[in-house]
């Protein structure tokens, strides 16, 4: 195909993908074209100045050490949770977003796990009187990212989890022109959901990743 004609609605994907998306994005999306076809092509319609879409990386997070990934790698295991939670428009699942979510009594390490990858912090009230005060740590979508892709080689009972959420992201950087779900191919729809599907599998009481 790669020598064929290039259809207006391909080139209408080109034009606008160029702009969000990633090579490897641009040939999930146009079936039959290569990336050298896509980049030559681009420079026929002088588009290639137009920079492919990048996920972006955190500063903090490079900056911790080995041992500070495996560390925090085990307390992902023993106390964090990894999810795709639905989001809704009109009543109807519109799509899905990464979050990585961490809870623990000791705020010093919760703080800390901050100042690397970002996030939410927030103070949970205890449930009895007796109880210690808890810290919960939210990292969504990019933050999430970050820190998955730096504590995935350390990882040991969550890493299943890690690689599904990795794979949705990547899914969404692929296909980042598209608002929203409606506008997407109805084979990604359909592995997003079966992302979704594995991920709350895995996350059920008793089952862990091999």
């Amino acid at each position: 195909m790669s020598g064929q004609a290039w259809a207006e609605s391909e080139r209408r994907v080109l034009r606008l993908g160029l702009r969000t998306t990633s090579y490897a994005g641009l040939v999930k999306l146009l079936p039959g074209r290569s990336v050298q076809a896509i980049k030559m092509y681009a420079r026929k319609r002088r588009w290639h100045t137009l920079t492919p879409y990048v996920e972006p990386k955190l500063l903090g997070s490079q900056s911790a050490s080995a041992k500070e990934l495996a560390y925090i790698a085990g307390f992902l295991d023993g106390e964090g949770c990894f999810s795709l939670v639905p989001r809704k428009k009109g009543g109807k699942v519109n799509g899905y977003f990464v979050r990585v979510n961490v809870v623990n009594t000791n705020r010093a390490i919760i703080v800390w796990m901050r100042e690397i990858f970002g996030g939410n912090l927030y103070m949970r009230k205890r449930q009895k009187k007796n109880h210690k005060v808890a810290w919960s740590l939210t990292l969504s979508e990019v933050q999430a990212g970050a820190l998955l892709r730096r504590v995935l080689p350390y990882l040991r009972v969550k890493q299943q989890q890690a690689k599904l959420l990795l794979a949705y992201r990547e899914s969404v950087v692929a296909c980042y022109h598209y608002p929203d779900r409606l506008g997407l191919p109805v084979r990604i729809q359909t592995e997003r959901d079966r992302m979704y599907r594995e991920i709350r599998r895995l996350n059920r009481k008793g089952i862990q990743a091999a």
